[in-house]
């Protein structure tokens, strides 16, 4: 309807349908201004990021997750598989720059390849501003 999708900050993930919103200036788009559904950032901002939601570790691919908090964090990311299971701690400790990437080539502790299937990967943190919490789902083909 002559409206332009705006993104709600740079720093969103591209791939997250609530990093857009339709343009609320009249005139339909805001080119060379700020978006006008732009959103500060604020310290409560969290985002977690995964490279990819499908991949097949026996072809050798693999997934990063990166986690972007505002401040330090005590961060715990997990996996478990479709039944609740834990299968795989990926990281449990301190992140002193509020950010933190991990690979994850699709294997469970023990270094086995781990069935095909539906994933849930939980991450949490805890810093000065509160918790955090987001579940996120991968497929292993």
């Amino acid at each position: 309807d002559g409206v332009s999708l705006e993104k709600r900050a740079p720093d969103l993930p591209s791939d997250r349908p609530e990093s857009w919103a339709s343009c609320e200036d009249p005139s339909g788009g805001t080119p060379g201004r700020t978006n006008s559904v732009y959103i500060p950032p604020t310290r409560t901002t969290a985002t977690v990021h995964l490279s990819r939601k499908l991949f097949s570790p026996s072809q050798g691919e693999a997934v990063v997750i990166t986690c972007r908090f505002p401040e330090a964090v005590t961060l715990s990311v997990r996996l478990f598989n479709s039944a609740g299971k834990p299968v795989r701690v990926l990281f449990e400790g301190e992140v002193s720059s509020g950010e933190k990437a991990l690979p994850w080539d699709g294997r469970s502790e023990g270094g086995e390849i781990l069935s095909p299937g539906l994933y849930i990967l939980l991450v949490e943190a805890q810093g000065h501003a509160g918790t955090y919490r987001e579940k996120q789902t991968l497929y292993l083909k």
